[in-house]
């Protein structure tokens, strides 16, 4: 599906939260032995990583445009963090089914409202050393997909350890789409017919029966993998940007200088959890 200049619409920011957190379990398992979703622990005792991923959001999108995809389990840890987001931005998935059902799900989503729509996605638990430098690749990637929505733009920040499971992408909503249509068309069938409504409720299928149905889908691996013809890289300059995905990494973080922040990120409560004084507590 092409998608001219004459009919492209109003940028729209994904902060993916709905994640288990698996692989950092020794760091975020609190005193009562209940493991803590990384997205919803703090590096030094202040605002969560979703927090701050979505002061990162603001930066391309207004709140009604920022949207959060979160899980079902985790709802203690993200009703209040997300209170401020209209009720209808909050993509709630019956479990985590990997990044790549849960951008479908949004993407979808946003479609119904804003068919037209730019889509900028980040994950809620990375970490940026340099926010200056990121917020304004950000934006330049964002107008990047609105004036070219055939095709899909990736950040090409050098990040400060590779993983290849890193992706701060946008592009048009049909554009997304349309990838999953070549490669995962069971699963936009599906989850088309459960779409959210604008009451927060589902459609012909309960979205948690759907769900039932599907596999898991990550999004680099099984949506972009294989789709280097659509792909159009952005580079910008270092920023101290790493995944928080093990234990080593926080711990790297935790060593790096003080963070370069666009504005101190404003929270009602701090966080759940301090990765730093677990890190300490380990050590």
């Amino acid at each position: 599906m092409a998608v001219t200049m004459d009919s492209y619409g109003d940028t729209w920011a994904i902060v993916l939260a709905g994640g288990d957190g698996t692989r950092l379990r020794a760091l975020t398992t609190n005193l009562s032995g209940v493991a803590i979703p990384k997205q919803y622990c703090s590096l030094w005792g202040g605002p969560c990583l979703l927090e701050e991923a979505l002061v990162r959001a603001a930066g391309v999108a207004p709140i009604r445009r920022t949207c959060a995809v979160v899980a079902a389990p985790h709802r203690r840890w993200w009703s209040g963090t997300l209170a401020h987001l209209p009720i209808d931005n909050v993509i709630v998935q019956p479990r985590n089914l990997g990044t790549g059902v849960g951008v479908l799900l949004a993407v979808l989503t946003i479609i119904d409202r804003d068919p037209y729509a730019n889509v900028v996605l980040m994950p809620a638990d990375h970490v940026v050393q340099d926010d200056l430098v990121m917020a304004a690749a950000l934006r330049e990637l964002a107008d990047q997909a609105a004036s070219d929505p055939d095709h899909i733009h990736i950040l090409g920040v050098q990040p400060s350890e590779f993983d290849p499971e890193f992706a701060i992408v946008a592009a048009s909503a049909a554009a997304f789409l349309g990838l999953y249509k070549h490669s995962h068309e069971r699963a936009v069938a599906a989850l088309e017919i459960a779409r959210v409504g604008g009451n927060g409720e589902y459609g012909r299928r309960p979205l948690s029966v759907v769900y039932d149905d599907l596999s898991a889908i990550d999004f680099s691996r099984d949506v972009l993998d294989g789709q280097v013809a659509l792909l159009r890289i952005l580079k910008v300059s270092p920023c101290g940007w790493m995944d928080l995905g093990t234990p080593e990494r926080v711990a790297k973080v935790l060593q790096m200088p003080p963070r370069r922040s666009v504005n101190a990120v404003r929270s009602a409560s701090r966080a759940n959890l301090s990765l730093a004084a677990q890190w300490s507590a380990l050590g």
